[in-house]
């Protein structure tokens, strides 16, 4: 890895380790709202464009949202199956189909 790589991935890191409680507030208030399960992909969705509207009100910090996209996904992710595997987001039971 060249300096700059290093550098350009250190900046991505600093960014993301800033908005993690920013994160962690959206996926949860987003799960709180949307508590179904089987709506994943809406809700990484939903998480994904509040992130990119918080951002796109900042332009001085050197990466693209589309660039740390990927770090934020991630975390996101983890935070989610580390919440879901500690039973933290209450699913409600599912409802049987009616004949």
């Amino acid at each position: 890895m060249s300096l700059s790589s290093f550098a350009s991935f250190r900046a991505k890191l600093e960014i993301l380790v800033a908005l993690l409680p920013l994160i962690s507030g959206f996926v949860k208030q987003v799960e709180d709202m949307f508590p179904q399960a089987g709506a994943g992909a809406a809700k990484l969705e939903a998480v994904r464009k509040m992130l990119e509207n918080a951002f796109a009100t900042v332009t001085e910090l050197g990466v693209t949202f589309d660039q740390i996209w990927p770090m934020l996904k991630g975390a996101i992710e983890a935070i989610v199956a580390a919440a879901n595997s500690l039973g933290l987001f209450h699913k409600p039971p599912a409802v049987p189909p009616t004949p």
